[in-house]
């Protein structure tokens, strides 16, 4: 549970970030001249932010991964 827990809060911080930084990049590259601002817009919420979250759920899944006793899970043999 609290791997999923992590991850969701990841998804939302990753989600704001791709939304709004994806919206600004896409306003500056956009050579669209009638409605940039609404394309920028369009393209944050519903293009760059959802790519972000599942980036973010999958980063925040990864960085949940410890095991009751708080350390990090070993991969490998030592």
């Amino acid at each position: 549970m609290r791997r999923i827990g992590i991850g969701c809060l990841w998804t939302v911080g990753a989600y704001l970030l791709g939304a709004f930084g994806g919206g600004f990049l896409t306003s500056i590259i956009s050579s669209n001249q009638h409605d940039r601002d609404l394309e920028a817009m369009m393209a944050g919420a519903f293009f760059w932010g959802p790519i972000a979250a599942i980036i973010g759920l999958g980063g925040g899944i990864w960085i949940g991964r410890r095991n009751e006793s708080g350390t990090t899970t070993q991969t490998h043999a030592e």
